[in-house]
């Protein structure tokens, strides 16, 4: 079983427990020509990353690949959980991937572009208010 049907199945991250959670997940897909490099990664002090899924500055996204990343939170009803990974190596200027659960019930990904990429998201099955996912696509701007 994938880390993905694992989460699905437990309904949320699997390495943590506590009463109640919020998250959020991103499979990012690298669909240009480029390798992309992570410039930068920033997340509140009251979230964590799930295991195994926290970018690492200078890693890679390779074209034509994808790569899974998630944070949460152990108290689903008083905290906003999100994240920002910075993705450089294409373009004038970083591509930010804002990607967020907040307390009120609101989780998606921030549309954004820089002068020649743009990324686009749409949420995935297994997701639900306290544990979203969603597929995020980084492609050429029209």
């Amino acid at each position: 079983m994938s880390e993905i049907e694992a989460l699905n199945e437990a309904g949320g991250p699997t390495v943590r427990t506590g009463a109640g959670r919020r998250s959020v997940q991103v499979e990012v897909y690298n669909n240009v020509d480029a390798t992309l490099t992570i410039g930068s990664v920033a997340k509140p002090n009251d979230a964590d990353w799930i295991d195994g899924e926290k970018p690492k500055v200078d890693d890679s996204l390779e074209p034509q690949r994808s790569q899974t990343w998630g944070v949460y939170n152990a108290d689903a009803t008083n905290v906003d959980v999100e994240a920002t990974v910075q993705l450089i190596g294409y373009g004038n200027s970083p591509l930010p991937v804002r990607f967020f659960n907040l307390k009120n019930g609101t989780s998606g990904v921030d549309p954004a572009v820089n002068d020649v990429l743009k990324i686009t998201s749409r949420p995935l099955s297994g997701g639900d208010k306290a544990h979203a996912r969603y597929r995020v696509d980084i492609q050429l701007k029209s």
